[in-house]
Parts: C-alpha cells; structure tokens; sequence
C-alpha cells in the first residue's frame, strides 16, 4: 500500500511573506494617495487666492473706471478700508460702497449688498483704500488699494495661501 501525502495549501512562513509584502505594498499607496491629496488641497488653495484676486482687482477697476466721483476717502492722504464710488448708470447717479464684512469683501449699490469674494478665500483686515489724486487738483480721482487674500483651505497645517496686491487705481 502505498500512502501519497498530498497537502495542499500555505505554510505560516508563505503566509507570513505574503501578509508582509501585502502590508507594504498597502502603506506604499496609502502615502501615494496622502501626498496626491496634500497636493490637490494646496492646489485649490492657490488656485482659489489667484481667481478671487484677479476678479476683486477686475471689478474695482471696472466699478473705479466708470464711476463719477470717489467718495470715501474724500482728501488726498486719506485712508479708510471703505470704498464709496459715485457711477452714473442709465443718467442716474448710483452710489456703490466696498466694504469688509466678516473677512468678506462687499459691495452695496442700488441693487443690494453683494459678497465678491468666494467661500473659499477671505480678505485680511488689513484692507485700505488711499486718496492719492483728486479730479479738481489732478484731473483724475485716483486711489491706491492694498488688498490680502487669503485662502480658507491651508496648503501644510497652520500656513495658508495669501496673495498681497497694491495697486493705483483710478476714473476716467
């Protein structure tokens, strides 16, 4: 009689060198996908200061380029962190107010109070509209405007996206 030992199936060792590869390999894709997501996140941080920024800028000059007057800050030299623009639409004469709101970045007019910056960024309190030409004395109103944006999302811990801008402004 002849006993033929078939036992099939895995020794604790195979078993032990197969749950260990399988351990590393599964820790090599948990820091892929952990640096794929810190890239993204740091990404949309900076992508999200560099639209709202360009857009903030774009509506003042807009609003600044049409308006009539500048309002608030009336005197050369002055400061204020809020902007009040006198803009003629259809002949009749509406006032638009900038303002900071919360870390937000406001305009009132006719029409209601608007937030222009998204939710994903905030404006720093450091916001100042500066009188630096008058229409009487220069031909032209003009203002310097020095504005932070700032991410909500944060690129590492502790540190998020922030853009400065100073910039001269001014009506036609």
């Amino acid at each position: 009689m002849k006993l033929k030992n078939k036992k099939r199936g895995f020794t604790l060792i195979e078993l032990t060198l197969y749950m260990g590869l399988i351990s590393i390999l599964l820790v090599i894709v948990m820091e892929l996908f952990a640096t794929i997501f810190h890239l993204r996140s740091e990404s949309e941080a900076n992508s999200a200061v560099v639209q709202d920024s360009r857009y903030l800028l774009t509506r003042l000059a807009y609003d600044l380029n049409r308006a009539k007057s500048i309002d608030v800050p009336a005197n050369i030299g002055q400061t204020s962190s809020t902007l009040q623009l006198t803009v003629n639409e259809d002949n009749e004469d509406n006032v638009y107010t900038y303002f900071l709101d919360s870390g937000m970045l406001s305009m009132s007019n006719h029409l209601g109070t608007n937030i222009l910056n998204s939710i994903s960024t905030t404006v720093d309190p450091n916001l100042s509209f500066t009188r630096i030409g008058n229409g009487f004395t220069s031909g032209k109103d003009t203002i310097q405007l020095s504005i932070s944006v700032r991410s909500v999302t944060q690129k590492s811990p502790g540190k998020n996206e922030i853009e400065t801008f100073t910039t001269i402004l001014g009506t036609r």
